[in-house]
């Protein structure tokens, strides 16, 4: 087989082809049947890295990749045709086998071809959560009444309209696990505080363990600072406010994995002790890492999946909450479900959340998903709520309907760092005229700068250089060095310093000099010991997911006229403009949000989705 491109292939994935295609023509295979099975090697790695779990030669077959190799020059390589593509692969079976062998490829019953390794992630998900979705054998507290304490903690659950925070808890008291979704603002994180404390009463004087996890650092701390602010509303005994967690840790730091991620404390010998386990902003939760988070869970622990399949998903291979939560959002619920709620309530269901076909009774997870729609931060008049909905529906938000959403042309290259210069001294000269560095922490956290890309003349490196400059003219700033008021993002999960990757952080005076602060100044560390980072003025939106700010400025960039590349950003599975990144920038705002594009670029976007080849939800039906 000749050697791929390294302008289309990296070289793991070109070690791969080479490698499947010579253990091909070992075993036999002529060298066509070889050169496909190498081919599909490396096409299925390329679309991992692209975040599929799964490609169909059928729907992929007759395609031709183009790329720039450094010279300028433009490459190509051909995929065989679907049918005969699938046919070469199923003639080598030492090399390519069916869901459950043991061999490199794997082509399912209909006709997708995975990697070993995510074939066997996404069938021990599916397996694991099949079995998970059972009914709840929880310790009761025979003095508790349930329906008094869903009355008292939802008073609203027994009125005329459904209150789908109290559904959900109602949910998480009869299962061992639950999916809650919603959008921004739909009371995730109350209905989690709420039905937690529920479980707590439920159990009586059995303690329960609980711990509560996100994908990321700061998706950690937002989530600890929100929750604490619930605690105290809670209408309970101080017994169970008290009994409820007051820390939340990355998935990384409950799993116990080593610096690098490549080793974890806890799995199927040594489980996370633990008899709930929340997780929050699960749709950035990859296939291999839930698989590695339901391998160190017992099978009595309960668990609770928490987000919005509407956003960006994970970066790694994978779309596990979007796999199980439906895109209406809307919930659906066996007969028995709806008559115990009733019972309990005195409200009833609303008619088409109540499942009555037989082929959906069937479905082990109908109980188990609930959505939450009723928009509580914002109104549902303001305009950034309606852009967020239009969005996530596909539509175009309509220009200048609200003052916090707006927007605005792309200014060109030349014009970008004057087109800056007021957001910028707006957002951010009040961070360093702040008082004290908890007060600067919290000003940090008022605007941000998102962007699409990472590279380009409207992406987060240039961007970051062009505030930097901003800063500098105002002496604010000092290029080449760190400097009060410099905001950084890390880049690598460092456990013993307690900061993992995507923590933002904020240079600040301290006793002994410049210090950098995480957490809102809880912790930290001088400069010298802080890990691998990089300038945070302005972040991609993919890694600004579990971040909110008051404003944001986001910018969607063009491709360049008559670019090969510039069908990258519409075409192929690596699209760089979709609806869900636009939807995640919008929703990353508590406030405001301007948006920055040429025109055309924005409806584009929006009528551009992000799907990803999976085969959980197949295998979770």
């Amino acid at each position: 087989m000749e050697p791929l491109p390294r302008a289309l292939f990296t070289d793991i994935e070109r070690h791969l082809a080479a490698l499947l295609a010579r253990l091909s023509a070992e075993s036999g295979a002529d060298p066509a049947a070889a050169e496909a099975v190498g081919l599909a090697g490396a096409f299925a790695a390329l679309r991992a890295r692209e975040g599929h779990t799964a490609f169909r030669p059928e729907d992929e077959g007759g395609r031709i990749l183009h790329g720039t190799d450094p010279t300028g020059a433009e490459v190509s390589v051909a995929l065989p045709g679907g049918t005969d593509w699938l046919g070469r692969l199923r003639s080598v079976p030492s090399v390519v086998g069916t869901p459950g062998m043991d061999l490199p490829l794997v082509i399912d019953a209909d006709g997708r071809v995975s990697l070993h390794r995510l074939e066997r992630a996404e069938a021990f998900v599916a397996s694991a959560l099949k079995t998970r979705a059972v009914g709840l054998a929880a310790a009761a507290n025979p003095a508790w009444n349930p329906a008094e304490a869903l009355r008292r903690y939802f008073p609203e659950c027994g009125g005329a309209q459904t209150d789908w925070q109290a559904v959900a808890a109602f949910a998480a008291l009869r299962s061992r696990c639950l999916f809650l979704s919603g959008g921004p603002g739909t009371g995730k994180t109350h209905s989690v505080v709420y039905l937690l404390a529920l479980r707590l009463e439920q159990s009586g004087p059995t303690p329960l363990r609980i711990a509560v996890c996100a994908p990321t650092g700061k998706a950690a701390a937002r989530l600890e600072e929100s929750m604490a602010r619930t605690r105290e509303r809670l209408p309970c005994d101080a017994s169970v406010r008290d009994a409820l967690p007051r820390t939340v840790r990355t998935i990384h730091r409950l799993l116990g994995a080593s610096a690098d991620g490549t080793r974890f404390r806890h799995g199927a010998e040594s489980p996370v002790e633990a008899d709930i386990v929340v997780v929050d902003e699960a749709s950035m939760v990859d296939v291999v890492l839930m698989r590695r988070l339901l391998q160190a869970l017992t099978p009595e622990t309960q668990l609770v999946l928490v987000g919005d399949p509407d956003q960006l998903p994970s970066v790694e291979p994978g779309a596990v909450l979007a796999d199980l939560c439906p895109p209406d959002r809307v919930s659906r619920f066996p007969k028995s479900f709806a008559d115990a709620w009733e019972s309990a309530t005195g409200n009833r269901l609303p008619s088409e959340a109540v499942e009555s076909a037989p082929e959906r009774l069937a479905d082990p997870f109908l109980g188990r998903r609930v959505g939450l729609v009723r928009n509580r931060r914002f109104m549902a008049g303001g305009g950034l709520y309606q852009a967020a909905e239009a969005v996530r529906r596909g539509m175009v938000p309509a220009p200048g309907a609200a003052s916090d959403f707006v927007q605005e042309g792309l200014p060109p290259t030349g014009r970008l760092r004057p087109a800056l210069r007021g957001p910028v001294l707006d957002g951010w000269r009040a961070v360093f005229e702040a008082g004290d560095a908890a007060e600067a922490f919290r000003r940090m956290e008022r605007f941000r700068i998102l962007c699409a890309v990472r590279e380009g003349p409207h992406g987060v490196e240039s961007v970051n250089e062009a505030v930097l400059d901003i800063l500098a003219e105002q002496g604010l700033a000092r290029r080449g060095g760190h400097f009060a008021g410099l905001q950084v993002m890390v880049t690598v999960n460092d456990p013993s310093l307690g900061v993992s990757n995507g923590d933002l952080g904020l240079f600040w005076p301290g006793e002994d000099g410049l210090e950098v602060l995480f957490q809102g100044g809880a912790l930290r560390l001088p400069p010298s010991r802080l890990p691998a980072h990089e300038t945070a003025f302005a972040l991609t939106v993919h890694k600004s997911q579990g971040s909110e700010f008051d404003r944001v400025l986001m910018l969607l960039p063009s491709p360049s006229p008559g670019s090969a590349g510039g069908k990258a950003f519409w075409e192929g599975p690596g699209r760089l403009l979709t609806r869900e990144l636009v939807y995640t920038g919008l929703t990353r705002a508590r406030r405001s949000v301007t948006v920055w594009a040429q025109e055309g670029i924005l409806e584009r976007a929006v009528a551009t989705r992000s799907r990803r080849e999976t085969r959980l939800g197949g295998l979770l039906a």
